[in-house]
């Protein structure tokens, strides 16, 4: 089965989550065979030290770590950040969204994400993959 397809079919699992706001966005749980893991969307911090609203990083992490955790459940878990990227983008319309990946792999499955981000969310429209030291950065406009 192509990626892209298996990627469709596991939008479609059963994922649920639990979410409470925090100071600078929203934080969402969410368990895949006993493992927790969370989605932020937080605020991006301006030069001024204020938090804008209308630009949102997002970040990944299980046990607040940023890497792979090597369960084999990663298309289950990223079902998981599909229904929470749903319910955040029902009630939220930030200007910019971005994500980052530093592992191979994780750079290759966003890289497919980024593919099917503006179709699955319409109003937004895929600017930019920019080359950082350790990875690279997915952006995200809304139109």
């Amino acid at each position: 089965m192509r990626l892209n397809n298996y990627i469709n079919e596991v939008f479609d699992t059963e994922i649920k989550f639990t979410k409470r706001k925090i100071s600078w966005g929203i934080e969402y749980e969410f368990e895949v065979n006993k493992k927790k893991y969370n989605v932020d969307f937080e605020a991006i911090m301006d030069d001024y030290g204020n938090f804008d609203e209308n630009a949102i990083i997002v970040t990944f992490d299980t046990f607040g770590m940023w890497r792979i955790t090597g369960t084999g459940n990663e298309f289950q878990v990223f079902s998981g950040v599909i229904k929470c990227f749903d319910d955040y983008l029902k009630t939220n319309s930030p200007k910019y969204i971005v994500f980052d990946a530093h592992e191979p792999s994780r750079v290759k499955l966003y890289s497919k994400f980024a593919n099917l981000f503006s179709k699955r969310y319409p109003k937004y429209k895929f600017i930019e993959k920019e080359k950082l030291h350790t990875g690279y950065m997915f952006k995200f406009e809304r139109k």
